[in-house]
């Protein structure tokens, strides 16, 4: 598996989600780092494209044309995509189906106040409609995406999750329910005073990150990609590995 940034650009401002720290510039992947990227994770045998970096997939306009050169190299490369819906519009159905395995959506909220006070920047209505819509056009169709709806209790939202599960439980193939990560020193909201250091052993024994840039760094919570230990663009995966 390998997790690729494709732009760390996002349409929604989420509390949890200090994006008004990040320092790198809001940028998407050019067509020539997704290549070397590709090429190398077909040479490596990786299986997986995890394209959940930080931003919204859906905000690169070359999405499509861009998963079109990786299954054409592999059709059987599994693309895993995690979007909050809002730029999902009825238009990339159809080729989100075509290329997309597993699709994950962000939804914060079962109400229109409590969902744009988690998700500032995205529309209640609009969100849920393109939702709604790509189940329904999924549905009508002989092929399907493994849906799964993401939530993050907190204290402005906690009180909807049983609803929310409610709601979203039966029109998924699965739902996740989370507490908010401290994403490095970007949040506060896990007190790991006493807890003895641990690692998730990435990216040995575990997928690599690629920025958006190309930058190849450890850490998927690192959104400023401070830890980076090489560049795509100029470096194999096994010479990063190295």
């Amino acid at each position: 598996e390998i997790t690729i940034e494709l732009t760390n650009n996002c349409s929604a401002s989420c509390v949890m989600c200090p994006r008004e720290l990040q320092t790198r510039k809001i940028e998407r992947m050019t067509d020539d780092v997704w290549r070397k990227t590709i090429d190398d994770a077909f040479a490596h045998d990786i299986k997986v494209l995890d394209l959940c970096g930080y931003g919204d997939v859906f905000l690169d306009k070359d999405v499509f044309r861009k998963l079109d050169y990786a299954k054409s190299l592999n059709p059987d490369f599994h693309v895993y995509v995690s979007t909050t819906g809002a730029v999902m519009s009825p238009r990339k159905f159809e080729q989100t189906l075509e290329y997309v395995d597993t699709l994950k959506f962000s939804i914060y909220g079962t109400t229109k106040d409590v969902y744009e006070k988690m998700m500032e920047g995205c529309d209640f209505e609009k969100s849920i409609s393109n939702i709604m819509g790509y189940l329904e056009f999924q549905a009508g169709s002989s092929s399907a995406a493994y849906t799964i709806a993401n939530y993050i209790v907190m204290e402005e939202n906690a009180h909807q999750l049983q609803d929310w599960i409610d709601i979203w439980e039966p029109k998924m193939d699965e739902v996740y329910v989370w507490k908010p990560h401290n994403w490095v020193d970007g949040r506060n909201y896990r007190d790991m005073s006493g807890m003895t250091q641990s690692t998730c052993r990435r990216p040995l024994d575990g997928p690599l990150n690629i920025a958006s840039n190309g930058d190849a760094h450890v850490c998927c919570y690192d959104f400023n990609k401070v830890l980076t230990v090489g560049n795509i663009r100029e470096q194999s995966i096994d010479e990063i590995l190295s």
